[in-house]
């Protein structure tokens, strides 16, 4: 219906993503959706293969980092 509905808000990761945490989403060829955000210094990542009615756990998509670190 090109956005003119929508459905109930479902929840994508038991952990609160505040308001600084942008939500990227996404699909693949096989319409399973993506959902990518930042949580400090970590990408997470969940995914759902049914239309967004449950999600996978969440899960870090990159290698921990330091920024305090200073070379």
């Amino acid at each position: 219906n090109n956005g003119s509905s929508w459905s109930d808000p479902v929840t994508i990761s038991s952990n609160a993503i505040k308001n600084d945490e942008y939500v990227q989403l996404g699909r693949n060829s096989s319409n399973d959706i993506f959902a990518i955000w930042r949580r400090g210094n970590d990408l997470m990542s969940t995914y759902s293969s049914n239309q967004g009615a449950t999600w996978s756990e969440p899960y870090r998509i990159n290698e921990p980092i330091n920024l305090n670190n200073s070379k």
